[in-house]
């Protein structure tokens, strides 16, 4: 009779239930981390559509100075941005963008503006952004609208 020679417990390796509670812990560490990650992938996308939104209004101030309004100043133009999305191609279309100019001395010529990031695709719930001539910005978070004002900003 042949005897085979006791395996200690360090060379066993793992019982299933032991195996159960690990993956247990990871699920329950994963169910805790995703909330946090999708948000912080939805605060980044949105940072970069107020990045454009700045670099659309330099453009914008740009075009100013050298028709002395707005008049003709579209997103298509691609001086301006060259589109009415962000991004202006693919996909994963984050957001729509309106440009909407005002004559707010009656004199004909458009001399205001106010750019408007309306959320679509993975940004849908949140909340607009808008930006205007004067720097005025303003971002609620999950509002389809926000009241701009000269304390208003893209921190709420």
């Amino acid at each position: 009779m042949e005897l085979k020679p006791m395996l200690s417990r360090a060379q066993q390796g793992f019982t299933l239930i032991e195996l159960m509670i690990v993956v247990a812990i990871i699920a329950v560490i994963a169910a805790i981390a995703m909330p946090s990650y999708k948000e912080s992938v939805r605060r980044t996308k949105r940072v970069e559509m107020q990045t454009e939104m700045g670099n659309i209004s330099s453009r914008l101030a740009a075009y100013k100075m050298a028709n002395n309004s707005y008049q003709n100043a579209v997103l298509s133009n691609t001086a301006l941005y060259g589109g009415s999305t962000f991004p202006k191609s693919g996909s994963d279309i984050r957001y729509g963008l309106v440009l909407a100019k005002t004559d707010s001395n009656g004199d004909g010529l458009d001399d205001s503006w106010t750019l408007t990031a309306t959320p679509q695709g993975s940004q849908i719930n949140d909340g607009s952004i808008v930006l205007n001539d004067q720097g005025w910005k303003c971002w609620a978070k999950g509002a389809a609208v926000c009241t701009l004002s000269a304390t208003s900003d893209w921190s709420h």
